[in-house]
C-alpha cells in the first residue's frame, strides 16, 4: 500500500480490511444443537461493483440502508467504493481536458493557416473528443449527487443551511412564504379578476417585512443583509408608477429605512459590529 498513492488504492484494500476487523461467522455444530441453522450472509453490494450504474440507481432511504452496510471504520464501504470512482473519473477528465486543449490550439493554427476551413477527420475527432467529455461529466454528476447524499446523511449537522445566515436563501425563502400568505387572502375564484401587479407589489412587501423580521432575530447583521433590503426596495419603488412613487418614498421607504438604522444601531451598542 506505501509504494502506490492514496488515490490509486484499489477497492479490495478496504473490502480485505473490513473483513479482517469483522468477527468470524457463527458455524453451527450439529452435535450442539441440532436445530441451528446458519443464516445466510447477504453481500449483494458488492457483487456489481463493476457496474457503474448500480449505485446511482439505488431506491429507497438511504439512511436506512446504511445501516445494513458493511462499513470501514465510521464510513459505509459503498460510500468508499463511490468515492474510489470519482477519483477515477476526475483522472480520466484530466486526460480529456488535456487532448481537448491540444486539440484547440490545432484548431486555433488550422484557422490562421487556412481560415474556417478544418479538415473532416479533425472535426470527427474532435466532435468525438466533446461527446466523450459530456458523457462523463453526466456520470461524475450522478456518483457526486450520491456523495452529497451520504454527506448529508453521515454529518447533517454541516450540510444543514441556516436561513438566517445567508442572505439570499433567506429573501428567497421569504418571497415563498409571502406567495403562500397572499394566495391564502385571496377568496377562491378572485385570482384571475385582481390586478397581477398590484398583487406582486403585495407580495414583495410582504417578503420584505418577512425578511426585516427574521434579521431583527438574528444575532448577527452583516453589511450584505442591509444591502439587500437597499436592494429589494429599489426593485420595488422601480415596479410603482411614477405617480405613487413619491408617497411609497415618503411613507414607506423612511419608515423601512429607519427599522434597518434601528437593527444596526442595536448591534453596535450590544458590542456585535456589523460582519463583513
Amino acid at each position: 500500500m506505501a509504494d502506490q498513492p492514496e488515490d490509486l488504492v484499489s477497492v479490495s484494500f478496504f473490502l480485505e480490511k473490513n473483513k479482517a476487523a469483522q468477527p468470524l461467522p457463527f458455524r453451527p455444530n450439529n452435535l450442539l444443537s441440532p436445530t441451528c441453522t446458519q443464516l445466510p450472509v447477504r453481500n449483494q453490494d458488492f457483487n456489481n461493483e463493476g457496474d457503474d450504474d448500480s449505485f446511482p440507481r439505488r431506491k429507497g432511504s438511504l439512511q436506512a440502508s446504511m445501516m445494513r452496510e458493511d462499513k470501514c471504520g465510521n464510513f459505509p464501504l459503498r460510500l468508499i467504493t463511490v468515492m474510489v470512482k470519482v477519483s477515477k473519473f476526475l483522472d480520466r477528465k484530466r486526460t480529456l481536458v488535456d487532448r481537448l486543449r491540444q486539440k484547440n490550439e490545432s484548431a486555433e493554427r488550422l484557422h490562421l493557416e487556412f481560415g474556417n476551413c478544418y479538415q473532416p477527420d479533425f472535426q470527427i475527432l474532435y466532435a468525438r473528443l466533446v461527446n466523450k467529455l459530456a458523457k462523463l461529466n453526466e456520470q461524475m454528476e450522478s456518483y457526486l449527487k450520491l456523495v452529497a447524499e451520504y454527506g448529508s446523511t453521515l454529518l447533517p449537522h454541516l450540510t444543514e443551511v441556516t436561513l438566517t445566515s445567508r442572505p439570499e436563501t433567506l429573501r428567497k425563502f421569504c418571497l415563498s412564504r409571502a406567495t403562500q400568505l397572499v394566495k391564502q387572502c385571496i377568496p377562491p375564484g378572485m385570482d384571475h379578476g385582481l390586478d397581477q401587479g398590484a398583487v406582486e407589489l403585495v407580495v414583495s412587501m410582504c417578503a420584505l417585512l418577512l425578511q426585516l423580521r427574521s434579521l431583527g432575530q438574528q444575532q448577527t447583521l452583516s453589511a450584505y443583509d442591509v444591502r439587500l433590503v437597499n436592494k429589494v426596495l429599489v426593485e420595488i419603488k422601480d415596479h410603482l408608477e411614477p405617480k405613487v412613487r413619491q408617497s411609497f418614498e415618503d411613507s414607506v421607504e423612511v419608515a423601512i429605512r429607519r427599522v434597518t438604522m434601528s437593527l444596526t444601531n442595536n448591534q453596535c451598542c450590544s458590542g456585535m459590529p456589523l460582519a463583513s
